[in-house]
């Protein structure tokens, strides 16, 4: 579990501001009921990985540009915790939906077993995480197995090349996802639609399968 300070140094970056006046920067805050984490803390986290410009996206505040977007609007409202492939052309706003829906499970205390990742960097999460696991925040199926990480949010998929490992390992992930729809979660997004992501030398059919067994396919425009 990371300190506010710990998540601080990792970008370098000494603390600017004033301490926080809840947790002292420690990223706790101490109650006679017992320790909870600091909003700071929780802030930081979203920070880093969804980066500031969409750390307060909320789904209520998201407007609309057209009908079909008022429609997607309101189906996540009612079900914030469904399985999502959101997809469409550039700057139709899905990095926004679903940093709103990532927003969401950590402000609902879902902490320890959300795991966000951009496809350009899901090879090191995947691969590296046993070496590094200061800098890679680790996604790994035995992680997905013992329902130490539930829920996962990839953003941008089809934007880099995939190694028959990482297939191997993704397909893999992604079935134990259809198994168990009540206990996983997965939200993705991309300029591809599932058909396009079929190729052998991407994901491949089988994967994508049960993708759409999984997950409500949402395509924005």
């Amino acid at each position: 579990m990371e300190s506010l300070s710990a998540l601080q140094n990792k970008n370098g970056t000494a603390p600017k501001n004033p301490l926080c006046e809840f947790c002292d920067d420690l990223g706790w805050v101490v109650k006679r009921e017992g320790s909870t984490r600091c909003k700071c803390l929780i802030q930081k986290i979203k920070i880093r990985n969804i980066g500031e410009e969409f750390a307060d996206v909320k789904l209520y505040h998201i407007k609309p540009k057209n009908e079909t977007q008022t429609k997607i609007k309101a189906i996540m409202l009612k079900n914030p915790y469904g399985s999502y492939y959101i997809y469409g052309d550039l700057n139709m706003g899905k990095t926004h939906f679903l940093s709103a829906l990532y927003n969401k499970a950590l402000d609902d205390g879902y902490i320890d077993t959300t795991r966000f990742t951009k496809d350009k960097i899901f090879k090191k999460h995947i691969t590296e995480w046993n070496f590094d696991r200061e800098k890679y925040c680790p996604i790994n199926y035995e992680l997905f197995e013992n329902r130490e990480i539930k829920w996962l949010f990839w953003d941008d998929v089809g934007k880099s090349d995939m190694s028959s490992f990482f297939r191997q390992e993704i397909y893999a992930i992604i079935d134990l996802f259809r198994s168990n729809p009540n206990t996983f979660r997965l939200v993705m997004t991309s300029t591809f639609s599932l058909d396009e992501l079929a190729s052998p030398d991407y994901l491949g059919s089988s994967t994508i399968r049960r993708i759409e067994d999984l997950c409500e396919i949402i395509r924005l425009k």
